[in-house]
């Protein structure tokens, strides 16, 4: 957890959802108090997928959502469209949280003794 402000999160097509979403997790069950997720171009989609994801199981409340378009040089057009949304904890994020993973540990062990 740093110390520096919040985490921030650059969301890219070219990564699963669920990592953005996983990763998000265990930040916020680290302490982090809010994250910062941003999408450039065809990635906005993207970004907005993975807050809802979170949203949707109950574990965090959007903060704010911020656009822009800006002037990048790497860019295949002159302007690229941006999103950021900051999200928080929500107030029941911790009992949510250890519920999904004594869910992950059961399916584990399963899974392991089938394979025995």
């Amino acid at each position: 957890m740093s110390t520096e402000g919040p985490t921030k999160v650059r969301v890219s097509v070219n990564k699963r959802k669920f990592a953005y979403v996983d990763f998000a997790k265990h930040r916020l069950h680290e302490g982090e108090k809010e994250i910062i997720f941003s999408g450039l171009g065809s990635a906005i989609a993207d970004a907005v997928s993975v807050v809802e994801l979170l949203r949707n199981q109950g574990l965090v409340n959007i903060k704010s959502i911020r656009t822009s378009r800006g002037d990048v040089e790497a860019a295949r057009s002159k302007f690229v469209d941006k999103i950021e949304i900051v999200v928080t904890k929500s107030s029941d994020f911790d009992a949510k949280y250890e519920e999904q993973q004594k869910v992950r540990e059961a399916a584990a062990a399963a899974k392991e003794k089938e394979s025995e």
